[in-house]
């Protein structure tokens, strides 16, 4: 089996409602008319941290931006 997961960006400019509903409605779809896909598997953020003790902090690995936590998993024989 191969697996593969990615945490992805939100384009700028793009609500976060959007972003979601661009993966759940054209994404989603697409994974699964994929031959030999068993499982795909999308995980949102439903909020914003809201406790004042942890401070949100921006952190870039090699210039890229960080990820807007939205991944993709996907799953299957390869």
């Amino acid at each position: 089996m191969i697996k593969s997961v990615g945490l992805l960006t939100r384009k700028e400019g793009l609500s976060h409602e959007e972003f979601v509903r661009h993966w759940l409605e054209v994404h989603a779809p697409l994974a699964h008319a994929v031959p030999g896909v068993r499982r795909y598997v999308q995980s949102h953020i439903v909020g914003e941290r809201a406790r004042p003790d942890i401070p949100t902090t921006d952190v870039e690995i090699d210039g890229i931006p960080p990820p807007i936590p939205s991944p993709a998993s996907v799953g299957g024989d390869g």
